[in-house]
């Protein structure tokens, strides 16, 4: 399988890292970074910054966000499926080298895709980044997915956030 890389989604880890940079409190944990950890939220667009002040608030509209489904735009027959995802990680990755996995979402749960994800940082524990991925690439139409974002660490994989999607 190739996997096909642009400037946009490096550029946008980056943004994304320093847009989710976890606050420096030793009073109290995050509560937003709490209230998703372990899950992937796939949306349309860049979630916005999070608001400390306003807590409830924030996890409100980042549930209002999240896609359930994502639908792919057509060129000569082919999907392409662009979307934007934060990762509220259960643990830091310990490694720039991270890959979004897919996933039938059925009983025999079958590998069918992957997006590489190069240069994040191994000691953040929210990433942001953009994905493009076409039916070319095994990612089909009218599909239900499980996409978790995967370290490799030695030769142990360790799923770092997850969810479920479906595409049309």
């Amino acid at each position: 399988m190739t996997v096909r890389s642009s400037i946009a989604p490096l550029l946008a880890l980056s943004l994304g890292l320093f847009l989710f940079a976890p606050q420096a409190r030793a009073d109290k944990p995050d509560p937003i970074a709490k209230a998703f950890k372990g899950q992937l939220i796939i949306s349309e667009d860049e979630l916005p910054a999070p608001d400390p002040s306003d807590a409830k608030g924030t996890i409100k509209t980042y549930k209002q966000l999240a896609l359930k489904t994502i639908t792919g735009s057509v060129a000569d027959g082919v999907a392409t499926f662009d979307f934007h995802f934060t990762a509220f990680m259960k643990a830091k990755p310990k490694t720039s080298s991270l890959t979004l996995e897919f996933y039938t979402d059925d009983k025999e749960k079958l590998f069918v895709a992957d997006k590489r994800l190069n240069g994040a940082d191994p000691n953040v524990s929210i990433l942001a980044s953009t994905v493009k991925i076409s039916e070319d690439e095994n990612l089909n139409r009218n599909r239900k997915y499980t996409v978790n974002l995967v370290a490799t660490q030695g030769k142990k994989s360790v799923i770092l956030a997850t969810t479920k999607i479906a595409t049309k």
